[in-house]
């Protein structure tokens, strides 16, 4: 069941999957979407049973304008034609903050690379509810989202009926 949170919540929730685990994995897909595994890779059956590895926890990044800075230099952004270099210097990397800075949802790895989310969705064209950056412990199926509005939730992945 999808419950909104307030952003203190969001951040505990999301430091706490994410706290000593380290990066294993990172890679685009559809364009500028792409994903972090950090943790353990376990696996995971996919909804038409095949069976693929995810990490532990990750972060997916989905419809929204996003930026990569390594301390005051703009190294990358979803709008560059070539994002598979950007992936590699996460891996062996790990989260050790989660902020909000003008409107931008910040990630801060310990190699003084900032992960920048815009949470305007000022350049994408998807609805203002979808999920656009998600927290996922993949092992209890547990996600701490954001929203294209700046809102931010919990989701259990239970269904109600």
């Amino acid at each position: 069941m999808k419950t909104k949170i307030d952003f203190k919540k969001f951040v505990q929730k999301s430091i706490s999957e994410l706290k000593d685990k380290e990066c294993k994995y990172a890679n685009t897909y559809l364009g500028s979407m792409f994903y972090i595994d950090f943790g353990e890779l376990i696996n995971k059956t996919g909804r038409n049973g095949n069976v693929f590895q995810k990490g532990e926890t990750n972060i997916s990044v989905r419809e929204c304008y996003w930026e990569i800075w390594e301390n005051i230099t703009l190294i990358g952004c979803s709008n560059d034609d070539d994002l598979s270099f950007i992936m590699n210097i996460f891996i062996g990397k790990f989260v050790i903050n989660i902020s909000i800075m003008n409107n931008f949802l910040v990630f801060k790895f310990d190699n003084n690379i900032d992960l920048r989310c815009d949470l305007t969705n000022i350049d994408e064209k998807i609805f203002p509810e979808d999920n656009i950056i998600d927290v996922v412990n993949n092992k209890l199926s547990i996600i701490y989202s954001a929203n294209a509005q700046g809102e931010f939730f919990i989701d259990d992945m239970t269904i109600v009926r």
